[in-house]
């Protein structure tokens, strides 16, 4: 995979904050480049093996397109990015464009679907991940990041761990960002009971990861039942990496209470592992 950020750019202020964060992670986790599209059609295919998925976009995505450009520009002039502006050449069915998948991470907000049952990408506020993304997240090898509800520059990774196979690839993907950003690890767990901890620590140990985790980060366990006053208690400036949901449940386009309640909570980014996610993608 290419070492690239997808973001489709909107043209309102909701999309200059989604814009600045992307640019911000871009820089803080040494991606070097964004392929940057601004919509010229109502929405676009995107394949995932022998998955089609036709995303479809809500009018703001294409306002005043005669400024789109420049404010985009504006955005990234300083940055040490290459930016380059995608233009679809390939279509689907002749009337929607085709989108490359083979980029590291991509940039989405929070989705809505249609009607039609088609999937649709547009802003509807905090504490819904809708089923546009989670349908990127089922399908592809990249993790999908989604912004907070204004840019504020993170300091630090916040990894969400319950000892399942998706937290624990989320944990090494922290660990692996860590190094390169040089921004400090947070690992938290919520203890569920049923010998929470210690089923992480096994986890931990059979991935040959427990003394690096130890040694690299800090590991804080929630005893307290209650998540919402447990999310409280990660820093405001820190992006948090989470894994969507055991298998099974991402294939039903739910995802885990974990995941909600971190989506409703929390105002900062979302880096979200799906269970399709290749370790050397990003």
């Amino acid at each position: 995979m290419r070492n690239q950020l997808f973001h489709i750019f909107r043209n309102t202020p909701a999309g200059r904050e989604t814009l600045l964060t992307s640019r911000y992670f871009c820089q803080q986790f040494q991606v070097r480049q964004m392929e940057l599209y601004i919509p010229e059609h109502d929405g676009f295919n995107m394949t995932f093996g022998s998955k089609e998925l036709a995303i479809f976009l809500d009018r703001s995505y294409r306002r005043d397109p005669r400024s789109a450009k420049s404010h985009a520009e504006e955005i990234l002039a300083d940055a040490d990015i290459l930016a380059h502006y995608f233009v679809c050449h390939k279509f689907k069915d002749r009337d929607l464009p085709e989108i490359p998948t083979d980029f590291s991470f991509m940039t989405c907000p929070d989705v809505v679907s249609r009607a039609s049952g088609r999937f649709g990408l547009g802003h509807v506020g905090p504490g819904h991940v809708g089923p546009a993304v989670r349908s990127i997240v089922k399908h592809a090898a990249f993790p999908t990041l989604v912004p907070g509800h204004a840019f504020v520059p993170f300091r630090s990774i916040s990894v969400m761990f319950g000892g399942s196979e998706l937290g624990l690839t989320a944990l090494k993907l922290g660990l692996k960002l860590s190094r390169r950003s040089g921004l400090p690890l947070r690992v938290f767990t919520h203890d569920e009971g049923h010998n929470t901890e210690k089923r992480c620590e096994t986890t931990l140990s059979r991935a040959g990861l427990l003394d690096q985790v130890r040694s690299d980060s800090s590991w804080e366990v929630w005893r307290d039942k209650r998540i919402k006053a447990n999310l409280y208690r990660i820093p405001r400036d820190s992006i948090v990496f989470i894994g969507a949901a055991g298998q099974s449940a991402v294939k039903e386009l739910t995802f885990g209470s974990m995941l909600q309640r971190a989506q409703a909570e929390l105002p900062q980014p979302l880096l979200i592992v799906g269970p399709a996610y290749q370790e050397n993608g990003e």
